[in-house]
């Protein structure tokens, strides 16, 4: 079995302040689909920077080719010192978008993670599109 590629995730800054309360304090997490590249999933999260929210970008190596790498979508490694960092602050809120199932299966490994049982409690909306255009 070939060895998966190290992924991180990738945090964008609001470009500008929002005058809206719920930008302030919270985080849109997008968590990309099978084979998506960072360049793909960070025109979503621009759209998000635009309205003034902070985003943090995860696509896992789960290419979507061979279901026997699909271990590989099930490692969020690159993903945990980030989201650590990010809820450390107690009044921190999430919006999680979600990417097909990919992104379905990475938010499940989440929410199994001990340090990330009560994810849900602090998130606000969840988002779970199915069909992905690159754009």
């Amino acid at each position: 079995m070939r060895k998966s590629k190290k992924v991180n995730a990738i945090v964008g800054a609001p470009d500008l302040r929002s005058p809206h309360r719920i930008a302030v304090d919270t985080t849109v997490l997008l968590l990309g689909w099978a084979g998506a590249q960072d360049k793909h999933v960070a025109k979503h999260a621009e759209i998000y920077n635009n309205k003034g929210f902070k985003t943090i970008m995860f696509n896992s190596a789960f290419d979507g080719k061979h279901p026997l790498y699909l271990k590989t979508s099930r490692d969020i490694d690159g993903l945990v010192p980030t989201l650590d960092s990010e809820l450390a602050d107690p009044g921190r809120r999430l919006l999680i978008h979600t990417y097909s199932m990919n992104g379905v299966f990475t938010l499940c490994t989440l929410l199994y993670h001990k340090r990330f049982i009560d994810l849900l409690k602090r998130t606000d909306g969840l988002t779970m599109d199915r069909r992905v255009t690159v754009i």
